[in-house]
């Protein structure tokens, strides 16, 4: 059991209702989910908004390399290789990123010097 009966809520009186431990987590979870989607979407609707596009995809293939490797944790079950996975795959989004501002931000100094020429 995640949570004791000293928390904000009573697990054994929800449970006397009929409620099990896995729906209150569900619902714990979705509630996250849904507070987690009205933080981000501000942020979303801005980057979308100044049409920044590197960032976006940026983001989402991160997000993408993240459940893959879960998936691969999840499949292959093995906690050495796990902590591997994911020690690397996080090593490789933050070089991604610093490569991906570098990148811009060369191309984007570039074009300015030609501008002034």
């Amino acid at each position: 059991m995640l949570y004791s009966d000293t928390t904000w809520f009573s697990m054994s009186q929800l449970m006397i209702l009929g409620l099990e431990e896995e729906h209150i987590y569900f619902v714990l979870l979705f509630g996250g989910i849904v507070v987690c989607y009205l933080l981000i979407q501000p942020f979303i609707s801005f980057l979308v908004a100044i049409q920044s596009a590197r960032v976006l995809s940026y983001i989402l293939s991160s997000l993408l390399a993240l459940v893959v490797l879960f998936v691969t944790i999840l499949i292959t079950d093995a906690q050495e290789s796990s902590r591997l996975f994911m020690r690397v795959t996080l090593e490789s989004l933050a070089l991604f990123g610093i490569l991906l501002v570098i990148v811009v931000s060369l191309k984007r100094f570039i074009n300015n010097r030609r501008k002034r020429v």
